[in-house]
């Protein structure tokens, strides 16, 4: 009888290992498979880092540049504040009719409205319509199409085209004139 019970253990105990070498060999592929799902997530997370701190060196390079040419601006927005004395609604009004029967007109000589709006162009992300430029400037349409009119014969190049998607004339400042004027720091 005690041999029995003997056996009945060392069965029970071999079942036991066996189910156990069992659940060992599979926990061991399952932890394997888990550090290969973990080496991968961390290869992600760092591609995704390159990347991102590409981008952000790439957007800070632009920041500066465009910090640069806004003090740049700044600059010759100071110097044209400095040297013309304030002048009234009126007085400049007259004096753009005036100059609208001129054939060809300095750039010097464009009024602070119309430089308002070259600025506005310059400073503009792309190319801007007559009631966008209105708008910003706080204007009458009518008023932005005769200072664009006025611009274009004072001889300052404006790039006009017709927008695709809205229909209407857009105006902008091509990038070579920009470069131009900030070479030349030529007073708009």
């Amino acid at each position: 009888m005690g041999f029995w019970l003997f056996k009945k253990r060392d069965d029970h105990i071999h079942k036991k290992l066996s189910e156990l070498e069992h659940a060992m060999g599979h926990s061991f592929t399952n932890v394997k498979k888990d550090m290969h799902n973990a080496s991968e997530w961390i290869n992600h997370i760092k591609e995704k880092h390159h990347h991102h701190d590409n981008r952000i060196n790439e957007l800070e390079k632009k920041y500066v540049e465009l910090a640069e040419k806004y003090e740049q601006l700044n600059i010759i927005l100071a110097q044209d504040h400095e040297e013309e004395p304030e002048r009234s609604i009126a007085i400049e009004r007259v004096q753009s009719i005036n100059r609208s029967d001129q054939a060809f007109m300095n750039v010097q000589s464009l009024t602070p409205a119309q430089k308002q709006v070259v600025l506005l162009l310059l400073g503009a992300g792309g190319p801007m319509d007559y009631e966008s430029l209105a708008m910003k400037l706080h204007l009458n349409t009518v008023t932005i199409k005769r200072h664009i009119n006025d611009i274009k014969r004072a001889g300052f190049p404006l790039d006009e085209r017709v927008s695709v998607q809205t229909r209407r004339k857009v105006f902008s400042i091509s990038e070579s004139t920009k470069k131009n004027l900030l070479k030349q720091k030529v007073r708009v």
